[in-house]
């Protein structure tokens, strides 16, 4: 009466899991898991007792590679791991500043690159960053690969440009020279999802932003890239000006919800102090705090 009955059967459902290698089943039914650290949470019940595919079993899932001027991160990579790829801490020096904001170590060590990507969460964390670097996703099926830009990727609120049996096998980081800023306002500094998080890619030759690319979440049903307020900075000095206008186009192109992480004011002035501090990051000599009100 001490242990639950369910324990007397463990070991034939022990017996039934997949060996390791095998290439992970794709039916319809079948969910396809990453790390599993939000649908084990989302649904615990189905996932206990569904018949169920690790994306681990996929061959090269895990692998990461440079090819054409291009970083190609295995979609099965975890969290933690991308800290550890020596040509993306080139790109990106505070990594790991930036990592200790998102979920905890443990959670980190186990939740998937891909899974952020396709669990399509409105305010995954690393997806927006992902969007700011302007990368590409690369989808499997069979032999063939679709590359898919990841700002392209996201068709509505949970929806995704995906073609029934694919599966998100690699993303892809251009290599290039830019500055890269990560911000995130939620309940708690550590161990929280965000209200509003928000990253920004610029490349500055001389004075000017020679390319620009700001991407939010929690702003809108998707991760969204900032295309607009992106373009408004593309050749021009970040002065106090263009950045007015940046900030205003970037509120024509958001549209927040009020829910129980904030009302729709509120994220609309997150953002705002978000894309300031970004730029007061990036461009220090020129940004200075006490100018904006």
């Amino acid at each position: 009466g001490v242990v639950p009955e369910y324990f007397l059967g463990i070991p034939e459902r022990l017996g039934s899991l997949e060996a390791p290698g095998r290439t992970a089943r794709r039916s319809g039914s079948t969910p396809i898991i990453g790390g599993g650290t939000d649908l084990f949470v989302q649904k615990p019940a189905q996932m206990l007792e569904g018949q169920l595919s690790f994306l681990s079993t996929v061959p090269g899932i895990d692998e990461i590679r440079v090819e054409r001027e291009r970083l190609l991160i295995g979609a099965g990579i975890s969290m933690e791991q991308v800290k550890e790829i020596p040509e993306l801490k080139d790109q990106l020096p505070e990594i790991d500043d930036e990592l200790s904001l998102i979920a905890s170590a443990p959670i980190r060590r186990r939740a998937t690159l891909g899974g952020n990507i396709v669990n399509a969460s409105p305010i995954g964390d690393f997806t927006v960053m992902l969007l700011a670097l302007g990368a590409v996703l690369g989808l499997k099926k069979g032999q063939a690969v679709r590359e898919v830009p990841l700002e392209r990727f996201f068709l509505g609120y949970k929806q995704l440009d995906m073609k029934p049996g694919e599966v998100l096998q690699w993303i892809a980081v251009p290599k290039q020279e830019g500055r890269f800023s990560f911000e995130k306002v939620s309940r708690r500094r550590h161990l929280d999802i965000a209200s509003v998080n928000s990253a920004a890619w610029i490349s500055v030759q001389g004075s000017r932003i020679v390319k620009a690319r700001i991407a939010a979440g929690g702003v809108a049903p998707v991760p969204l890239f900032l295309s607009r307020a992106s373009a408004c900075l593309q050749g021009q000095e970040p002065g106090q000006e263009r950045i007015e206008q940046a900030l205003e186009i970037a509120q024509e192109e958001i549209s927040p919800i009020s829910d129980v992480r904030g009302s729709e004011q509120y994220k609309r002035l997150l953002l705002r102090q978000l894309l300031l501090a970004h730029f007061q990051r990036i461009f220090p000599e020129r940004i200075r705090a006490e100018v904006w009100v």
